[in-house]
């Protein structure tokens, strides 16, 4: 039996190599170190929130980013579109912590595989 973690290991694997070759790759990985943060800072709200507003199109690094956390974490590739932020404040905590386990494999593969140094997420 694959534990939870193995889960979100494969699912950020997959996401990080399939991001690899766009153009945008170099900025997903910047997300991948951000998205915690902003998570911890502002709520799993606020941040999904934002991403949203910075979406200029379907082929956005932040429209990238919410479909692969949302499929490592078990749900559709349109889960931020959807009332799953409204739920009870129980079902809230549960992705909130669910969100930020499998952000711990999306920023190792952006460091491995991206290259991205978090030393220069200013730049």
């Amino acid at each position: 039996m694959r534990s939870i973690a193995d889960t979100y290991a494969k699912q950020a694997l997959l996401s990080v190599r399939k991001v690899q070759q766009m153009k945008f790759a170099k900025e997903y990985g910047r997300l991948c170190h951000q998205f915690p943060i902003m998570v911890l800072t502002n709520g799993l709200r606020l941040t999904v929130a934002f991403f949203v507003s910075k979406q200029k199109d379907e082929e956005s690094p932040y429209t990238e980013y919410l479909k692969h956390i949302g499929l490592a974490t078990g749900l559709d590739e349109n889960w931020y579109k959807g009332d799953i932020l409204n739920g009870s404040m129980t079902e809230y905590r549960d992705l909130t912590r669910r969100m930020l386990a499998a952000s711990v494999w999306f920023k190792r593969y952006a460091e491995a595989i991206l290259k991205v140094d978090p030393a220069d997420m200013g730049d």
